[in-house]
């Protein structure tokens, strides 16, 4: 089955799924681990980029430096990119989410 995405749109992660920060020039990988619940919280960028929130849970992303890459642990209210996952066709396309990895809850 596969999830249309939308602004306020709640999801859980039902496996380790990786994501990327909102870094544009120089995007850091991540992931979120199974159980975390994420919220959609504006529309996508130009690049098809859909923003979303962290609910609760974990994870861990890392932020590329000039010099050295910092590793952190996911903290709830941090916002993302979907990216494992998540397929889109367009610029500013909400694009949709594979249900291996997310299911939509209430």
């Amino acid at each position: 089955m596969i999830i249309k995405l939308n602004k306020g749109l709640k999801l859980k992660v039902l496996k380790k799924v990786k994501i990327k920060d909102q870094d544009y020039n120089r995007p850091g990988p991540g992931y979120l681990d199974s159980g975390t619940l994420v919220q959609i919280v504006s529309s996508p960028t130009r690049l098809s980029d859909v923003p979303f929130k962290v609910l609760s849970g974990s994870g861990e992303c890392t932020s590329r430096g000039l010099m050295k890459d910092t590793t952190y642990k996911i903290r709830v209210g941090s916002e993302f990119f979907f990216s494992q996952g998540h397929t889109t066709k367009c610029p500013y396309d909400w694009g949709t989410l594979d249900s291996d990895f997310f299911e939509v809850i209430d």
